[in-house]
């Protein structure tokens, strides 16, 4: 059981609370951040269970090691072309888009295995998105940190003050 401590006194107790470690389970809607490695994240319907009708949730996984970055790999079965999880390259959806993961055109339902997906800056956004209408399996995913590469890639690249012959080219490693 849980209570939350106020200047005026302590909240009214709650629980018990299940806790099962290294799993993750979506929400519905919304969003959660964790700072986990050996971690299995599912859809809102779990393990065994149908994923529901108007999903969208966002989770951001943190690797617990400062030195590592954060790896996914996995299966995934949905709607197809509907329902689909995105793996982004960083802590939001508008970060860079690693994969955009589906059953496959014509094929609902159909298991597609994917991963595994790696960091380049170290935390991983995964994003789970159904519409309002057939539910299947849905996702597993073992998470896990990996070694930060020596290199990194780099990302967000601009180019200014343009010539015939030079410019200036700035870009994000980290």
């Amino acid at each position: 059981s849980v209570q939350s401590i106020c200047d005026d006194g302590g909240s009214a107790w709650r629980g018990p609370l299940t806790v099962v470690p290294g799993v993750f389970t979506f929400g519905t809607t919304g969003s959660s951040s964790i700072t986990a490695c050996d971690l299995i994240v599912y859809d809102n319907g779990g393990p065994n269970g149908d994923y529901s009708n108007s999903c969208d949730y966002t989770l951001t996984i943190y690797p617990s090691d400062p030195d590592s970055v954060v790896s996914v790999s996995g299966t995934f079965a949905g709607e197809s072309t509907w329902d689909y999880l995105e793996i982004y390259d960083g802590t939001t959806t508008n970060d860079v888009l690693l994969e955009h993961i589906i059953s496959g055109t014509g094929s609902s339902g159909t298991v597609v295995n994917f991963g595994p997906i790696t960091s380049e800056t170290g935390p991983l956004t995964l994003r789970f998105y159904s519409d309002g209408s057939n539910q299947y399996a849905g996702f597993a995913a073992t998470i896990s940190c990996v070694e930060a590469p020596d290199c990194r890639t780099p990302y967000g690249l601009t180019a200014n003050n343009i010539a015939a012959d030079e410019a200036t080219i700035t870009w994000t490693a980290d």
